[in-house]
């Protein structure tokens, strides 16, 4: 993931990206990042110059997921109809082991 400083004003003169795994960059305008877990992850950058420093945090910015996590889907043959209305559904999960 390439992270990317969009400040307004001054120039900044120090970056500090915090990426919410405990992999921190600093002194990148600019960081690129692999997140290796799945998971919801705050994203913070903090920049600062000769004026001060502030901090800008995204919560949850970041969504990984696990490749064989299970995804349920399903359709059928019609939404809509008089009654009384039979419908067919269809499973149509992704690595699913089991169904309820």
């Amino acid at each position: 993931m390439l992270f990317t400083e969009i400040g307004t004003g001054g120039v900044s003169t120090s970056w500090h990206w915090d990426t919410g795994d405990g992999i921190y960059s600093k002194h990148a305008m600019n960081a690129t990042h692999t997140f290796t877990k799945p998971g919801s992850y705050t994203v913070s950058l903090t920049v600062g110059n000769a004026m001060g420093s502030n901090t800008s945090t995204k919560p949850n910015y970041i969504v990984v997921t696990d490749p064989n996590a299970p995804i349920a889907n399903f359709n059928s043959n019609i939404i809509e109809g008089y009654a009384p209305l039979t419908v067919q559904f269809n499973d149509i999960s992704q690595n699913a082991t089991s169904r309820l």
